[in-house]
């Protein structure tokens, strides 16, 4: 299955971080969109339909099925876009999530609603909810356990955390020690 994440028209909404590249590789969680997919279905060739001046870097193709850029998959997403057939439209409380052809037929999705990113200040504030997604502190396992080795071992002000931190107080001590630096930088005298 051909995947091409689709900006949607939300290219300016995302400015200045897709003047560079589309929506659909914008860093949101831990990994792009284009990650995510790849991890979904292993098979899978992901282009982009983007703005004319990033297509050469961002090559489109056809018979792909369009999928929103804005949208975070899970896994009841991916299995009904699986299932779609030639002209259809997946849809969910009036957001597309993909079609194929001309998606004249709409299909009301009725699985777990994905996420959706509409504003750029959205990628930071829904942070911890697509981390969960990705399965660090969810089900879905969309990553696996050994893809967060690293995370247990974040140094934190009073030394190297334990195996059994949980991703809030990793956060806590990332944010704590950002904060802490910030804080020393602009206004110790």
């Amino acid at each position: 299955m051909n995947i091409q994440l689709h900006d949607n028209n939300k290219h300016l909404e995302f400015a200045p971080l897709t003047l560079t590249r589309p929506v659909g590789d914008l860093r949101m969680g831990i990994l792009t969109n284009a990650e995510r997919w790849k991890l979904w279905l292993k098979d899978a060739v992901i282009s982009f339909e983007t703005e004319d001046y990033l297509a050469d870097k961002f090559p489109s193709q056809s018979n792909a099925v369009n999928v929103n850029a804005c949208m975070i998959p899970n896994n009841d997403v991916v299995e009904a876009i699986k299932k779609l057939k030639g002209n259809e439209e997946l849809v969910v409380d009036g957001n597309w999530i993909a079609k194929i052809g001309t998606g004249d037929v709409i299909i009301n999705f009725n699985g777990e609603k994905p996420l959706y990113i509409n504003e750029r200040w959205e990628i930071f504030q829904k942070n911890d909810v697509i981390i969960g997604i990705e399965g660090i502190d969810g089900d879905q396992n969309v990553l696996s356990n050994k893809d967060f080795e690293w995370i247990k071992k974040v140094v934190s002000v009073d030394g190297i955390t334990t195996k059994k931190t949980k991703l809030s107080n990793v956060k806590k001590n990332v944010l704590g020690n950002f904060f802490s630096i910030f804080q020393g930088f602009f206004f110790d005298k």
